[in-house]
């Protein structure tokens, strides 16, 4: 539940739900008819599926997302998606930095350019071992 004095984003992130039924009440009501759209949200006679899914998140966000606009939330299964690539791209990241750094301290530090090999060598030994399909650390 959001307190009173609790800060709301400009542009809230809301469920997919709600932003169809956000702009299902868009159509119904016109697209600039804010009062109309609250007043169905706060009016007791309106227990619609569609008014019922707007007083599904705090008020002050549902206000937010109508008048500024509203991001939609990730669903399970994107939002998986997205932490797959984020890890898939950190580790490519890691694996190559660490074979720069490995090239750039053979010439001056033996023991440390053979510290990065075995950090290299253990990032590409998970990447393989998982299946995981990252080019640069699978060559």
């Amino acid at each position: 539940m959001t307190k009173v004095n609790e800060t709301i984003p400009q542009v809230p992130t809301i469920p997919c739900d709600v932003a169809e039924a956000i702009e299902k009440m868009k159509g119904t009501f016109g697209a600039t008819n804010m009062t109309a759209i609250m007043r169905s949200v706060l009016d007791s006679n309106y227990n619609g599926p569609v008014t019922l899914k707007l007083r599904s998140i705090p008020f002050n966000t549902l206000l937010a997302a109508i008048s500024n606009g509203y991001e939609i939330e990730l669903s399970p299964e994107e939002a998986a998606e997205k932490e797959r690539k984020e890890t898939y791209e950190t580790l490519r990241r890691e694996y190559v930095s660490i074979r720069r750094k490995q090239r750039e301290w053979v010439s001056l530090h033996w023991k440390t350019a053979e510290e990065y090999r075995h950090l290299a060598d253990g990032i590409q030994f998970a990447v393989r071992t998982l299946k995981l399909d990252i080019p640069e650390v699978t060559e």
